[in-house]
């Protein structure tokens, strides 16, 4: 009978630090959260101090607007994780000429839109020299 008590002294000791174990726990998360909460209420995202960049639609413009592009996204870096979003926020700010050539990418959307860097490759042969990309008859 002794061993039967000592198991059951041992089995309700060990409940009870599992109780403890959960109660600390517990705790733990409800710190978390509020030290979330706090961080997020008072650590709002750095103030960007680049304005997004002007419409594009004149060839002339092109190295200016990509470059500011590129600026703007490297400073916002937590708005544009993926590369479709850096793309669809360069596409939205085509216009004229530009926003045709880019409207095939939105209709119907090939694989370039989830590519960044192949999108920006795609933009450059296309407007950054216009004469050559009218000679080739150059399409996404």
């Amino acid at each position: 009978m002794e061993g039967a008590a000592g198991g059951s002294a041992d089995l309700a000791e060990l409940h009870l630090q599992v109780q403890q174990f959960m109660q600390v726990i517990a705790h733990l998360q409800q710190q978390q959260v509020q030290q979330q909460a706090t961080t997020t209420t008072t650590s709002p995202l750095p103030k960007c101090l680049v304005s997004p960049p002007e419409k594009f639609g004149k060839n002339v413009e092109f190295p200016d607007f990509l470059a500011q592009c590129q600026l703007y996204i490297k400073l916002r870096a937590w708005d544009f994780p993926t590369d479709k979003m850096k793309v669809c926020f360069i596409i939205s700010l085509l216009k004229g000429q530009a926003a045709k050539w880019a409207t095939p990418l939105v209709v119907a959307p090939p694989p370039l839109l989830y590519n960044y860097s192949g999108f920006l490759d795609h933009l450059f042969v296309a407007f950054a020299n216009p004469q050559q990309a009218a000679a080739d008859n150059w399409k996404v």
